[in-house]
């Protein structure tokens, strides 16, 4: 895929490179996912993820997390370096996260949530309750406990407020 722009912006992303990582950079995403409902932004596309691990790939020396510290524990330079990890552990990260990073050689690190495997977050839940699909719902209310307290949201029939909502 063309991307207009992308050697003229390349050259102006050089000379920052040192500026933006000159001790190291950690990148973390959540999820790899073209899904059209995403009110919580945890998602990335695949287009995007694509060109960012090329970005990396072309630009900087990408590390694993673990090489990463062990070089700032030992007073190397981090200068360039960049680490990619992913949080929770969803189902998309085998499924397109981890074939664009193993053609390109770049090394990630995963945070896995425990206790939901095989089964939604209650935050996803919660999202796909409030998408179209399930529209028919006006009013969302959530009681958090005792210390939580209750979050009432209306007026989810309409996107925007829906969308607000997540």
């Amino acid at each position: 895929m063309r991307i207009p722009g992308r050697k003229a912006l390349a050259r102006v992303f050089r000379p920052m490179q040192s500026f933006l990582a000159p001790g190291g950079l950690v990148l973390g995403y959540q999820r790899v996912s073209d899904a059209t409902w995403d009110p919580l932004d945890l998602a990335v596309s695949n287009d995007t993820f694509r060109y960012q691990l090329d970005t990396i790939s072309k630009n900087f020396d990408p590390v694993s997390l673990s090489s990463l510290i062990t070089r700032k524990s030992e007073g190397g330079s981090l200068k360039g370096c960049v680490s990619v990890t992913f949080d929770d552990g969803y189902e998309d990260f085998i499924r397109y996260a981890v074939p664009e990073l193993s053609c390109r050689n770049i090394p990630v690190t995963i945070f896995v949530t425990t206790g939901y495997a095989g089964r939604p977050f209650w935050w996803d839940e919660v999202s796909c309750l409030l998408e179209a699909a399930h529209r028919e719902i006006d009013v969302l209310e959530i009681d958090f406990g005792s210390k939580g307290g209750t979050r009432i949201f209306g007026g989810l029939r309409d996107y925007a407020a829906a969308a607000a909502a997540g």
